[in-house]
């Protein structure tokens, strides 16, 4: 019997104030990005960490290693600040030969690194951390059995691969396509949280191509079509349609044709849920840019749609305006809060990385072209299930070279590259 990945959620909130402006970290509450660790308390922190990996059987397990690390600083995992974020991060780095001993850790490391260093950018040390995420990306599981330590690699690379190069991100969804069976060649089935995984992570790789991502989504659809009630597919049916992009570079937003036909797939769903409505707002939101926005007719059918539904006023508003972004719009994309000491501001035209947190390190973050506008999410209480979106670097135009992925619904033809 295998559990879900120990990983947070981001909380459902009972509304949404869509005049905040630029997506930013909470100024209030245990989430406070000017929430201040004194450093004894970190150090004391960082040494249960060694302790577990460096010589386990003591009081400290993997299991309770999160419970004594919020105890010890006194702040839950979603409300740790970034810098403290990114000194677990170099702790587990430096033990990272620890996971190989048994299971149970190699799962708590992957998710503790995982949660540590999402979203995968932003510190000025960041660029070696990925190096470092590298190298365990290549080593690959040191138990490939256990269907946990499966899924939990999944969620680590759902959470960090936006640090990735187009050329990285590439070759990730070549794996994870093979593994669902996608390329050509007949594999065993996955299991079905391993396969909801997938398919998150393959909706969180911004840096594929259109056409790539375009690919994906038409598989997606039809399986959504046949599972309607799976909202970890619609989670991620949104997130490739989306009109913009949380941290690629605007060429990776599937063109208007290929969203509209995915619209009118989840529009003849007979039964409209919470979760399949919020993957509509998203794909349908207005960006204020026509190259982008779906057509006048398109947007009609799913306001009519929508509100046949029993689905009405304040949510239907991104189909007919541009809204700016909220808090929750990110961490609902995202998957869970953004770090503590870390926002994202946006513009129509791209954004930056901006740190709330003074001790964190020097803030970078993809910027220019390789950042868009975060298309508006309405509180339609779906549900919060989702991986982790991670910003990096625009795209090199070497890295523009890469021909399409490409996927058929009868699995005939494999993966071109």
């Amino acid at each position: 019997m295998t559990t879900e990945p120990i990983r947070p959620n981001a909380a459902e909130p009972t509304g949404l104030d869509h005049s905040s402006g630029p997506l930013k970290s909470d100024q209030g509450g245990e989430g406070s990005a000017d929430a201040a660790v004194p450093d004894d308390l970190v150090t004391a922190a960082e040494r249960a960490i060694q302790s577990v990996f460096e010589a386990p059987g003591g009081g400290i397990t993997p299991e309770n290693l999160v419970a004594h690390v919020e105890q010890t600083i006194g702040f839950g995992k979603t409300a740790w600040p970034l810098a403290v974020m990114r000194r677990f991060t170099d702790v587990l780095i430096a033990v990272a030969a620890g996971r190989r001993t048994s299971a149970s850790l190699e799962a708590r490391w992957l998710n503790l690194f995982g949660l540590c260093f999402r979203p995968g950018f932003g510190a000025a040390k960041d660029p070696w951390r990925i190096g470092e995420a590298r190298k365990i990306y290549a080593a690959g599981l040191a138990f490939p059995s256990a269907i946990q330590n499966k899924a939990e690699w999944l969620v680590l690379w759902q959470r960090v691969a936006g640090g990735f190069s187009t050329g990285q991100q590439r070759e990730l969804a070549q794996r994870v396509i093979g593994e669902l069976g996608l390329s050509g060649k007949k594999t065993a089935r996955l299991n079905p949280q391993l396969e909801r995984e997938s398919w998150r992570l393959l909706a969180s790789l911004e840096r594929l191509d259109a056409a790539a991502r375009a690919g994906i989504g038409d598989e997606l659809v039809r399986r959504v079509r046949r599972e309607t009630g799976n909202a970890s597919l619609l989670w991620a049916i949104g997130r490739l349609g989306a009109r913009a992009p949380l941290y690629g570079p605007l060429s990776s937003v599937v063109p208007p044709q290929d969203a509209s036909r995915w619209l009118d797939g989840l529009l003849s769903i007979k039964v409209i849920t919470p979760e399949i409505a919020a993957a509509i707002v998203q794909i349908a939101a207005r960006v204020g840019d026509p190259l982008r926005d779906l057509d006048r007719e398109q947007l009609a059918r799913a306001r009519t749609g929508l509100h046949q539904s029993g689905i009405d006023g304040e949510a239907l508003r991104p189909l007919e305006e541009v809204m700016a972004g909220s808090t929750f719009d990110a961490n609902r994309v995202f998957g869970e809060p953004l770090p503590a000491g870390l926002r994202l501001d946006v513009a129509p035209d791209g954004g930056e990385v901006v740190a709330d947190d003074p001790l964190a390190d020097d803030l970078t973050g993809p910027g220019g072209a390789g950042s868009g506008v975060s298309a508006a999410l309405m509180s339609l209480n779906a549900s919060p299930i989702a991986p982790m979106a991670t910003p990096a670097q625009a795209p090199t135009p070497a890295d523009a070279t890469f021909n399409c992925l490409e996927i058929t619904s009868d699995h005939s033809k494999s993966v071109s590259v």
